[in-house]
């Protein structure tokens, strides 16, 4: 998907527009930022509907208390986890607990002097694949060393002196190889079943996007399915179904559900379509089947969400 045949869903161009949309007041520059949680303001906006960004964060919960949506499940921040999000990313989150702790830092790929086009990118940065999990899972004597670099790195963004990005570049690049390790040590764990699981659903997750991307521009007015999606990936729908559910306890179809529904909660927040408009580009039959859908899967009208 692209901004052009998804204005719907916004593209967040810098660490500034970021900072804007979440209410978290302005980053310490548009290259690289870091701030504790919890000093996040009060006010800041606890529902972060559908957004793509075009730089990195890494953020490393020690309370739990996010819920992050955009993968078509519910993925629960914990007291010792780290959230990966990279450029292009599909997301979406909810802020569930009063106050949650930890440590959110942005950087873009000319500071930290990243080529996601280098043949080694994905081995040196594994979290930032499409086909992982975007969120692990560790102790809390792991997430120490981690916990330490942050804290250097809110201390010398502070420092007048000339030489202070030069020192966040190094640190940094020692907070990446932390990440790594503790996200290596992570994927060790799992099977290779769970493994080839992983990247059926990431390939599920794309064909559901690209489905409805093509609703979208036209060329389609066919609604995603589980045989649909099934069949492009050249797997039995049943088969499909067993291993998704197994994997994220959801069914296929219940998937496919909550995009549409986030899609559809992306256009009535970020366009000025009416409803009838919305349905049409999510590939609905008619305006009064799709508000009986919203209401059914997201507990209120369409209207009354955009009102909300």
């Amino acid at each position: 998907m692209n901004e052009s045949t998804n204005s719907h869903i916004p593209l967040l161009s810098t660490i500034t527009e970021f900072y804007r949309a979440f209410g978290i007041g302005t980053p310490q520059s548009d290259q690289f930022s870091v701030m504790r949680i919890e000093d996040q303001p009060m006010d800041k906006r606890r529902l972060m509907p559908l957004f793509r960004s075009n730089f990195y964060r890494l953020i490393l919960f020690t309370s739990p208390g996010v819920e992050f949506m955009d993968s078509g499940r519910k993925l629960s921040s914990s007291g010792n986890s780290m959230y990966f999000a990279y450029p292009g990313k599909l997301e979406s989150w909810q802020v569930i607990a009063p106050v949650v702790h930890g440590y959110a830092i942005c950087f873009t790929a000319e500071f930290a002097q990243l080529d996601p086009q280098a043949g080694d990118f994905a081995t040196r940065f594994p979290f930032f694949r499409f086909d992982t999990d975007n969120l692990s899972h560790f102790s809390a004597p792991e997430s120490e060393p981690l916990e330490t670099t942050a804290e250097l790195m809110l201390a010398e963004i502070k420092n007048p002196t000339a030489e202070r990005f030069d020192i966040l570049k190094h640190l940094l690049h020692i907070y990446l190889l932390q990440s790594r390790r503790l996200f290596k040590e992570c994927e060790d764990c799992k099977s290779a079943e769970d493994q080839r699981a992983a990247l059926v659903h990431a390939r599920f997750l794309s064909a559901i996007d690209n489905q409805l991307e093509r609703i979208a521009r036209g060329l389609s007015d066919e609604q995603p399915t589980v045989a649909s999606i099934a069949a492009e990936l050249n797997l039995h729908p049943s088969y499909l179904n067993d291993l998704l559910k197994k994997l994220t306890g959801s069914t296929a179809s219940s998937i496919i559900q909550r995009k549409i529904i986030l899609e559809a909660k992306s256009y009535l927040q970020n366009t000025e379509l009416q409803v009838a408009e919305v349905a049409y580009q999510l590939g609905f039959t008619s305006a009064n089947y799709f508000s009986r859908y919203f209401k059914q899967h997201a507990g209120s009208t369409p209207n009354s969400f955009r009102r909300a």
